[in-house]
């Protein structure tokens, strides 16, 4: 079971959502084979390239990023853009890398689900309507003894900035 929260921001975007005539089926079997999640040491790194992955120490994490789940944040962020000009989809207008962004969260949220199902994760979604370059996914393991990253009133203030972003936040395998 999974646990979704969101802004002001994005319940505007979604409000003006509209699907467009892409093939989501193709898009989501192109991304499906691309995406892999692996477990390295204690952290979960999702990777497109296997030449990306690469080991740190535990000592280093905590030095560089203070946590593992800082440190998953920072190595699982992508830019759907550059996923979607990775499959061959060479130009894209906000929404439909808004379109894109959800159905990659669900791929990623349906790969942790089947491979990690004991473990919990925090899946983030953020896009800016002013630059379609904006919009990315990232994800982290949940960790009780570490800080949760993003929260509610974390995602809310970005609804008075001068460059508001909208966030979804899908909790997922909460029920663990």
């Amino acid at each position: 079971m999974s646990e979704i929260i969101m802004n002001k921001t994005m319940v505007k975007l979604l409000d003006k959502f509209n699907v467009s005539k892409i093939s989501v089926k193709n898009i989501g079997l192109k991304i499906n084979e691309i995406i892999n999640i692996v477990k390295n040491n204690d952290c979960f790194i999702l990777i497109i390239d296997e030449n990306e992955l690469v080991e740190y120490s535990n000592e280093f994490i905590f030095k560089q990023f203070g946590s593992f789940s800082a440190y998953e944040d920072y190595e699982n962020h992508i830019h759907i853009n550059d996923i979607m000009y990775y499959i061959g989809i060479k130009e894209c207008i906000f929404f439909q890398t808004l379109e894109y962004g959800l159905i990659i969260k669900d791929i990623i949220k349906n790969k942790l689900e089947e491979i990690f199902p004991n473990d919990k994760f925090i899946i983030v979604l953020s896009c800016d309507e002013t630059d379609k370059r904006n919009t990315i996914l990232r994800f982290y393991k949940y960790r009780e003894d570490e800080e949760e990253l993003y929260d509610q009133d974390f995602i809310n203030s970005f609804d008075i900035c001068k460059n508001k972003a909208g966030y979804i936040i899908e909790k997922i395998n909460w029920d663990k």
